[in-house]
């Protein structure tokens, strides 16, 4: 009521102040044209022409304070580039000295006009005279005047012919004929401004306009007027203007001071009285003002924060820290290109952790238009040099109300409006100071302007410090730059955004936003925190009495048995603890987060969870404050999902998502079909397809229910095809996978893509159905069968049964309201596709075909498919291109989900394929495979094969039972697998001794498979049998029989034995002893003992000389025969003739000399004992010496030998 009683008494006073204006109106005025649309109206007597049929054309319009005069103009807008809208004056009747005047501006951006002249009539040809054709005109007002005096005595038209460049275009004040000589009004109201602060003084003040044609030099008074609410004069004040004032000109006047004490709205007059004025028409002005109240402190927020100004006690002083000349420029900020308009910074280090809303933050993005936004995680910055970095800012800062931009999270607005940095002049800086823990940093927007309007001068300076211990103060040196010319205002905050809001945009301050709906400004909201040039603002963390704040993705039903809950707490005193709370249906039950991802997601995993199982659930957080908040969906109801599939449920209704992200948002289809399943009376399940980058439909369903109301190719829509794809191959002839498909535009979205793409595999090769492109004729296709390509929009139409389907009657139509259904026809799969899917050679059939529609009582594709179906023995499948809200009858809706339910046997028994193989194939026998009914039991029996032993049943490499019989109750297709095993059996070899070799052979050998063994003896060895429990089975090395049985067996080895024979020669030369057996490794020692008169000589082996000892010994390793070669001492005592060997002295105790007179080869040395002393090869000597120095003294004989085996003896003493 409060809202409806200010609109009232606003219009009191603005039909006040008109009835006022007008009640001044003297016919002494000579304008024969003078129209400001005032009102409410294009006059009748004007001719307005829309000849581009848009239903956009020249109308008058309430521009409230933004007409140049008054409230109302004249204005025409278009949305197309093809616009041809004219306004045309009535007849005027021209005098000599007669001018055209009127003012004009774009609405926005710039517009062209052409202002033309006619003086034979209205027709748009009749105007072939241009006075002006006006180009690039801006959105402040501009005056046009022509001189129309060449066409005195005559009778135009004028007429303004609007060429859109932009939007839109604004005239007022058009006028016809010539300005009074003396004429003194009202010019303009310059205080109190549209805003007035309560209890704070004003001086009313104006000016006044010499509105004629010639200098005036008068004296004339001016009083000055103002009502409350009520229409009740409160002030009333006068003052007199003496003097020149020159013609066009106007001149200050000031009045009393006035101080309001009550808000609310009054309006201003400032009027006139001049004797002897030609017109009192412009003789007063009003304005209707609001007396408001500075809100000077707010909050708090939910988290806590507030504010407080420095226009109230206690609040922040102004102290301007001016970075122009010392700061860095973040507009230039690690790019190479200045960039003043629309544009976020690269990232700005602030120094130092600065808290905001519970969280720390290191550096922010600033915007050209007056905020910043901390973090990168915002749809808005580019970073450079990607493409769009120059132009990522965002002016749009009326778009929604602080808080609650989700689009710009952890935002600090200073000054949001549309500005702009003109290189050279305008910039912002960033500089940071002091210690810590007093650190603070500063941003300094400095020198810009607005866009808007004339933009003003570039003058606007503002900034923002940030204190490390979280507070934000905001500085304001200059928001009155002059700007003006724009449909709304701009200076002084009007248009602007001051606040803060944190990142999920839940919790924030606004000390001043624009208030805008539809697209209307309706002013400052609250008005009295229009900010002032030196005014400073604080915000900061007040007591924290909130719960954190949260905010959660909430999930869908999934096919996996695990799901990853996330939350976000934010709090500006921190989080304390965390907590899900989850019910699988039995009891609640408690888990904090299983991983944290900075700077506040919090991540619950949820593992194991069985099938069918539907899991409710709930978050709790406590602060560090000891604030707790409890997070539930509604304030009653849990959030919840559901694992999928639901025990004995066959039927999936698969969606694009039904809330707010996801294109079912309105559930606008869901509805239907939920309508339409439950009429059918059939369980199923609900699964969203467009939340998850990837899933497979489980086999247990039998039919799907699918749709896509915005069918297109992508990512969402590939992984929808390739999902339905694997669901239908894994049908069988006993029990086919089916679907059910409506989608709006997949015939057409698939029909381009190459063959790869999986969105056409799945239409052209799985539902095997064609586009139909013609647009007309012969055929008439396209992308919409009912209103054909010349209707944009919806229309009503039908489509009609065809006979043989299996949803539809024949020849009953079915009434639809859509507006782009595709033409399609039924075809044979590709080619391409032949090897890669099942029955390639079915061609699917009609299912529906176009019928009524707006094209003279036909659908513009009448005749043509706009449904197939497909046996394909394996799947059956039915495809619509229609979104089933299109159709007008829900009990149409109702019978054809009923229809396709009964064909894809719904009601049926379903029988499950269960086979058996065995592994391997020659393993054995399994018997039971087969067909078998839902719920009956499978009985599987595997039988091994000779040699053979069952080990297991497996299924997709699971062992699923280890009995010979495996019984089940048969609840989907199965494929198992009986392993048998071949009979191995264990050759265990041993050797004795282990020294004695080694054996070879020994391990595991399947039955039937031969075993060779293989003895290997060991050096001085030698292999002797195989036994096998004491028995001997073979005295072969290689040992080989069949493995019937594991066996245990011993290579047995033995040491070898060795003869060591001995002959003397002569036999009577003497005798030898250690001749004999001897084992391999032993050692033989052989003495030889001359017999008397005998000498040992030496042993010899094969003839040839081994040894002169008396005693040998070696170690035994082969057979050995020798010869102990002994000589007589008895000799003739004659040496031959031939040899006549003389040795002296004789005895001899150190040198023993020897001269022959016959070369000998050697000679030797025994003594008596038969032992050889010494022996030195003489050979080619007849004269040498021999060291007897180490010689026993005794008797001794020294042997001589020829080169042709004579011998000679002589006997030697040695004394001493």
């Amino acid at each position: 009521m409060k809202n409806k009683k200010t609109i009232n008494n606003f219009m009191k006073l603005f039909l006040f102040v008109t009835g006022l204006a007008l009640m001044g109106f003297n016919a002494q005025a000579q304008w024969t044209l003078n129209e400001g649309f005032e009102g409410g109206s294009v006059p009748s007597e004007w001719t307005v022409f829309d000849i581009d049929n848009d239903g956009m054309q020249w109308r008058a319009y309430d521009y409230g304070g933004s007409a140049y005069a008054g409230n109302w103009v004249v204005m025409c807008d278009s949305y197309s580039a093809n616009n041809n809208d004219w306004l045309i004056t009535p007849q005027l009747s021209i005098q000599d000295g007669d001018i055209f005047t009127f003012y004009a501006r774009a609405w926005f951006g710039t517009e062209n006009l052409n202002v033309k002249l006619s003086t034979s009539g209205t027709e748009v040809a009749n105007f072939n005279v241009t006075l002006e054709a006006i180009t690039g005109l801006g959105t402040g007002w501009t005056e046009f005047t022509y001189d129309l005096s060449d066409y005195a005595g005559q009778d135009i038209h004028l007429a303004f012919h609007w060429v859109r460049d932009t939007y839109g275009i604004i005239l007022d004040e058009i006028k016809v004929g010539q300005a009074p000589a003396m004429d003194a009004g009202a010019g303009s109201i310059t205080a109190p401004w549209k805003y007035q602060m309560v209890d704070q003084p004003v001086i009313p003040a104006g000016t006044v306009k010499n509105f004629g044609n010639a200098d005036m030099d008068a004296t004339f008074q001016a009083t000055f007027q103002i009502r409350d609410n009520s229409l009740a004069l409160v002030y009333e004040s006068s003052s007199t203007h003496t003097g020149l004032l020159a013609a066009g000109e106007t001149a200050p006047v000031s009045f009393e001071e006035w101080t309001p004490t009550v808000t609310g709205l009054y309006q201003a007059r400032l009027f006139t009285s001049l004797e002897g004025d030609s017109s009192q028409g412009n003789d007063t002005i009003n304005m209707v003002f609001q007396v408001v109240e500075h809100q000077g402190t707010g909050g708090p927020d939910a988290q806590g924060y507030e504010w407080i100004s420095s226009l109230v006690e206690g609040g922040p002083e102004y102290n301007w820290i001016d970075i122009s000349e010392t700061g860095t420029s973040a507009i230039m900020y690690n790019v190479n290109d200045f960039s003043g308009d629309d544009n976020f910074s690269e990232p700005i280090p602030i120094g130092f952790d600065f808290p905001f809303y519970g969280l720390a933050h290191a550096e922010y993005h600033v915007d050209i238009n007056g905020e910043l936004l901390f973090g990168s995680d915002n749809n808005w910055y580019k970073p450079f040099p990607d493409y769009g970095w120059e132009n990522d800012g965002n002016p749009f800062g009326y778009h929604s109300p602080i808080p609650g931009y989700s689009e710009m999270p952890n935002l600090i607005a200073v000054f949001w409006d549309d500005l702009m940095a003109d290189e050279g002049t305008g910039d912002i800086f960033f500089q940071s100071f002091g210690e810590a823990p007093n650190r603070y940093h500063v941003i300094q927007w400095n020198n810009l302007r607005f866009v808007a309007g004339n933009g003003g001068d570039p003058t606007l300076q503002f900034q923002v410090i940030l204190h490390e211990n979280g507070e934000i103060v905001m500085q304001y040196k200059n928001v009155d730059n002059g700007q003006s010319g724009s449909n709304v205002p701009h200076v002084f905050g009007q248009f602007a955004t001051i606040g803060i809001q944190n990142q999920t945009a839940d919790a924030g301050l606004a000390f001043l936003r624009p208030d805008v709906v539809n697209n209307q400004y309706n002013g400052p909201v609250p008005p009295g925190n229009l900010v002032q040039n030196e005014m400073a603002i604080t915000f900061f963390a007040g007591t924290d009495n909130f719960v954190p704040q949260f905010s959660h993705q909430e999930v869908w039903n999934t096919f996996e048995q695990s799901m990853n809950l996330t939350a976000t707490f934010t709090d500006v005193s921190g989080i304390a603890s965390d907590t899900l709370y989850y019910n699988l249906g039995d009891e609640w039950q408690a888990m904090t987060h299983t991983s944290f991802e900075e700077p506040n997601i919090y991540h619950y995993a949820l593992t194991d969870l069985p099938k069918g199982v539907t899991v409710a659930y709930y978050f709790v957080a406590h602060d560090q404050a000891g604030n707790r908040g409890e997070y539930r969906k509604e304030e009653t109801e849990d959030y919840f999902f559901k694992v999928l599939p639901t025990a004995d449920t066959r039927v999936l209704l698969a969606s694009p998502g039904t809330r707010p992200g996801f294109s079912d948002y309105q559930s606008t289809e869901y509805n239907k079909y939920v309508m339409a399943l439950d009429e059918a009376g059939v369980a199923y399940d609900f699964f969203n397809w467009a939340a998850y980058e990837s899933y497979r439909f489980p086999e247990d369903y039998s039919i799907i229910i699918a749709y896509s109301s915005n069918a297109g190719s992508n990512q969402v829509h590939d992984t929808l095809s390739l999902a339905l794809m694997t669901f239908m191959d894994m049908g069988t002839e006993a029990n086919p996978k089916n679907l059910f498909m409506a989608a709006d535009n997949m015939a057409s979205a698939a029909h381009p893509m190459p063959n790869n793409s999986p969105l056409r595999k799945l239409y052209s090769a799985y539902f095997r159905g064609g586009y139909e492109v013609q647009p007309n004729p012969p055929i008439f296709g396209g992308g919409d069968g009912i209103g054909g390509p010349n209707n944009t929009g919806y229309s009503n139409g039908s489509i009609i049964g065809v006979a043989g389907s299996p949803i539809g009657s024949e020849g009953v139509e079915l009434p639809v309201y859509s507006n782009s259904p595709d033409v399609i026809y039924p075809r044979e799969a590709p080619e391409m596709y032949h090897g890669e899917i099942n029955n390639p050679l079915i061609v699917p059939s009609t299912g529906f075909k176009f019928h009524a529609g707006p094209i003279n009582g036909d659908a513009y594709s009448k005749g043509q498919a706009s449904a197939i179906w497909l046996d394909n023995l394996i799947y059956k499948s039915f495809f619509i291109s229609f979104d089933l809200s299109q159709f007008t009858n829900d009990s149409d809706i109702n019978t054809m989900i009923a229809e396709a339910l009964e064909w894809f046997g719904v009601d049926d028994p379903v029988n499950y394929v269960i086979t058996a193989t065995a592994e391997p194939q020659e393993g054995g026998l399994v018997e039971g495979a087969g067909t078998y009914p839902e719920g009956s039991t499978v009985d599987l029996v595997a039988s091994p094969n000779a040699a053979y032993s069952f080990v297991e049943w497996t299924e997709d490499g699971e062992v699923v039972s280890t009995e010979m019989t495996y019984s089940f109750i048969a609840s989907a297709d199965r494929d198992l697998t009986a392993h048998f095993l071949l009979e191995e059996y264990v050759i265990d070899v041993t050797v004795d001794p282990a020294e004695g070799g080694t054996a070879e052979g020994a391990g595991t050998y399947t039955a039937g498979s031969t075993v060779s063994l293989l003895a290997i003896p060991n050096e001085g060895y030698e292999f002797v049998e195989w036994t096998e429990d004491g028995e001997v089975v073979s005295t072969e090395t290689t040992y080989s029989f069949i493995a019937e049985a594991d066996r245990s067996l011993s290579a047995q080895f033995q040491l070898q034995q060795f003869s060591i024979e001995v002959a003397v020669q002569p036999e009577e030369g003497g005798t030898i002893s250690g001749a004999g057996t001897y084992a391999w490794g032993e050692t033989a020692v052989l003495t030889a003992t001359p017999a008397d008169n005998f000498i040992f000589v030496n042993w010899e082996e094969d003839g040839v000389e081994i040894s002169t000892d008396v005693e040998i010994s070696f170690v035994v390793s082969a057979d050995r025969s020798l010869v102990a070669n002994f000589q007589s001492t008895v000799s003739t005592g004659e040496i031959p003739e031939a040899f006549n060997i003389r040795i002296y002295p004789n005895p001899a105790s150190h040198l023993l000399t020897i001269e022959l007179e016959q070369a000998m080869t050697h000679m030797e040395v025994y003594n008596l004992a038969g032992s050889l002393i010494a022996r030195e090869t003489i050979e080619g000597q007849l004269h040498l010496s021999l060291d007897v120095s180490g010689f026993i003294p005794g008797s001794y004989i020294i042997r001589f030998v020829s080169s042709r085996g004579e011998v000679s003896w002589q006997k030697l003493l040695i004394a001493r």
